[in-house]
């Protein structure tokens, strides 16, 4: 299986393909008319080629994580190549607005299952509380408990900005 039959924004590295880290959102939000172009991927934080807002918010609370991502090929090692950018959803739009997330994610379901199976992570960050609910949903937990394991407590963490601190 290579990256170009998953749906993903980023190069397959050793490092991704098993006990990675996986970033998962929703779906590729931005303008469905517009194409993706994955020919130039690269590793996640690599600012050449995945220079988005999306990006890099998420590049910033790794700092502030205590966890900073390289954004430069010159710096990058086995960490940056370890993160792969994947969505729930394989379409894309310029936002969710009045579209049920939740309800969403259980009809796209086998697509993530897929990315499960074939890019098993050892983490996950999901972007979006209702990813999480739906994989406890009944409807995948099964299949997530023999991809995952067994189900763990639900716990959600959380970030609150420290006044003037940039999101």
């Amino acid at each position: 299986m290579h990256m170009d039959d998953l749906n993903v924004a980023t190069k397959e590295f050793d490092e991704n393909r098993r006990s990675g880290l996986m970033i998962c959102g929703i779906n590729w939000g931005s303008d469905p008319t517009e194409p993706q172009n994955y020919e130039d991927a690269s590793f996640f934080s690599d600012r050449r080629v995945n220079n988005y807002e999306y990006r890099n918010r998420i590049i910033r609370w790794f700092s502030l994580w205590g966890h900073p991502l390289e954004t430069s090929e010159v710096g990058a090692g086995a960490f940056e190549r370890s993160v792969v950018q994947t969505n729930w959803w394989r379409s894309q739009s310029s936002n969710v607005n009045g579209m049920s997330i939740y309800d969403g994610c259980l009809k796209e379901w086998g697509n993530f299952e897929f990315h499960l199976e074939t890019l098993p992570p050892r983490l996950i960050f999901f972007f979006s509380v209702q990813l999480l609910h739906a994989l406890n949903a009944s409807v995948c937990a099964t299949a997530a408990q023999r991809l995952l394991g067994p189900l763990s407590p639900l716990r959600v963490v959380t970030h609150s900005k420290q006044s003037g601190e940039k999101p």
